[in-house]
C-alpha cells in the first residue's frame, strides 16, 4: 500500500507539472493527446484533459479535486462504518452488490471492499431519488437525501451499474467511472438534470436504453472504445414494458444539448447518425 501511495504522488507530481501552462491555455492540442495516452489509465485525470481540450477547467480544479480524492483515500471508513452505510447481497462469484446506500453524504465514492469480499456491482435503484419504481414496485424512503447527491466517484472492480442506479440525482454533477466497468444498464443515470459531461472508459462494452434520458444540461459524452454498443435493451425490462404498453427511451433522450466523442468509425458514431446527435471525432 505504501509503495502505491508513492506511485500514486509521482503521477500526481507529474501531472501537476503541467498545471501552469494549462491554466494560461499554453498546452497544444498535441501536447495534450500526449498526456492522454500518458494518463490513459487513470479516468480522472483523462476526464480533466479532455474537458480541458474543450476550455472547461483551470489548473485549480485538478489540484482540487486531486487533494480531495486523497483525503477520502486515508479517511476511508471501516467495514462495520461501511456496512451502517450500505447494504450489500452476497453474488454467485463470492463479490459484492450493493443494494441500497444509507448514508448522507453528497459526495459518494463507492466502496472497493466491505470485511474481505470485493464489490462488482452497483445494484438496481442503488442510490436513485426516485420514491417509486414501476417495473417492479419498489419504494424508497430516503429520496430527498439522494437528491442532494453532488459527485459520485467509482473506483475498484465495479463491473456493472445496475437498472435506474442513480436516477433523479438531480444535483448530480460529476461522475468518475472506473477502468473495467462493462455496463451501464437502462435508465442508469435518468433524470441526472445536472450532469454536464461524462467520460466513458474503454472497458465499457454496452451502454442500455434511457440510460442518460432526461439529463437536460448533459453536453459531452466521452466514449473511449470503438466497440462500446449503444441502445441495448435489457430482456427483462424489455418484457416489463410489452405489459404495461411502453416502448424503450433512446440512450439519450429528451437530453437535447448532448454531443458524442469517440472515435471514427466506432459503434457511438453509428449510433449518433442514426439519432441525428452531433458527434467529433476523437
Amino acid at each position: 500500500y505504501a509503495t502505491e501511495v508513492v506511485e500514486d504522488q509521482k503521477v500526481k507530481t507529474a501531472f501537476l507539472k503541467c498545471a501552469a501552462p494549462m491554466e494560461k491555455q499554453l498546452l497544444t492540442l498535441d501536447q495534450t493527446d500526449a498526456l492522454l495516452e500518458a494518463f490513459k489509465e487513470n479516468v480522472e485525470r483523462t476526464a480533466m484533459l479532455l474537458s480541458y481540450k474543450h476550455r472547461c477547467f483551470d489548473a485549480k480544479t485538478i489540484e482540487k479535486n486531486e487533494e480531495k480524492r486523497i483525503e477520502k483515500t486515508w479517511k476511508a471508513p471501516t467495514a462495520t462504518e461501511l456496512r451502517h452505510i450500505w447494504s450489500a447481497k452476497d453474488m454467485p462469484d463470492g463479490t459484492l452488490q450493493l443494494n441500497n446506500y444509507r448514508g448522507t453524504d453528497t459526495e459518494i465514492v463507492i466502496p472497493d471492499i466491505i470485511g474481505s469480499k470485493l464489490v462488482t456491482r452497483i445494484g438496481d435503484h442503488c442510490l436513485s431519488a426516485c420514491t417509486y419504481h414501476w417495473h417492479n414496485k419498489s419504494t424508497i424512503t430516503n429520496g430527498e437525501g439522494r437528491e442532494k447527491i453532488t459527485s459520485v466517484t467509482i473506483t475498484g472492480l465495479i463491473r456493472e451499474i445496475g437498472i435506474c442506479a442513480f436516477s433523479h440525482c438531480w444535483e448530480l454533477r460529476e461522475v468518475n467511472l472506473n477502468e473495467g466497468l462493462l455496463c451501464i444498464n437502462e435508465d442508469a443515470f435518468s433524470g441526472c438534470k445536472s450532469l454536464k459531461n461524462i467520460v466513458i472508459p474503454c472497458s465499457v462494452t454496452g451502454i442500455f436504453v434511457g440510460a442518460f434520458s432526461f439529463c437536460g444540461s448533459l453536453k459531452d459524452i466521452y466514449i473511449a472504445s470503438k466497440e462500446t454498443r449503444l441502445g441495448l435493451e435489457d430482456e427483462k425490462m424489455r418484457r416489463n414494458r410489452s405489459w404495461h404498453g411502453g416502448e424503450a427511451k433512446p440512450v439519450f433522450y429528451a437530453s437535447d444539448k448532448i454531443t458524442i466523442h469517440a472515435p471514427a468509425g466506432s459503434y457511438a458514431e453509428q449510433y449518433a447518425k442514426e439519432n441525428n446527435i452531433p458527434f467529433v471525432a476523437e
